[in-house]
């Protein structure tokens, strides 16, 4: 590991490992991912998977509070990434939809605070979605948030929204 200790990239691949799936460990991920960004802060792919790793976090925050500081924290690094010219891309509108419909369906409750987030949501999927229209995962998330969005006319409890496949899954 001495070779590679100056070499964001291994870092960010181990740090990218740690993420996938629902086994990966997210105290290691933030390490490994926090030596790629101290060795390559300006690096979009660093921080998509910063972000990334902010958004699982949030899920698994223990308070509402937690949640939202680490949702802000994802969001920034995105929002800015997408104004970005030299960096904009297609992933970064993915890990954004995904992270902030699944934060959504975590942490918001009612149908109205639901669907406003939803709503707001759309806007920037859409706008990913125009850029890279041949882009499959962004069609598949603005159909899943549309979809989302409808469910919220529902006056039910027990509403089922449509869930999000990871990259890895097969539909």
């Amino acid at each position: 590991m001495d070779y590679f200790r100056d070499d964001f990239h291994f870092w960010l691949q181990y740090g990218s490992l740690e993420l996938e799936g629902t086994g990966g460990n997210l105290e290691l991920a933030e390490n490994y991912l926090n030596q790629a960004f101290s060795l390559r802060p300006n690096s979009g792919i660093v921080r998509n998977a910063l972000a990334h790793l902010y958004y699982k976090k949030s899920l698994e925050a223990s308070s509402k509070t937690e949640a939202d500081r680490l949702k802000e924290e994802a969001d920034h690094i995105l929002i800015e990434l997408m104004r970005d010219k030299y960096t904009n891309d297609p992933y970064t509108y993915h890990i954004f939809g995904k992270g902030y419909y699944n934060w959504i369906l975590q942490w918001l409750n009612g149908r109205l605070p639901i669907r406003k987030a939803l709503q707001d949501l759309e806007k920037i999927v859409k706008e990913g979605s125009d850029m890279y229209p041949n882009n499959k995962r962004l069609k598949e998330l603005k159909e899943v948030i549309f979809k989302a969005i409808l469910m919220t006319a529902v006056e039910n409890e027990e509403i089922k929204y449509p869930i999000l496949y990871s990259e890895f899954e097969v539909n």
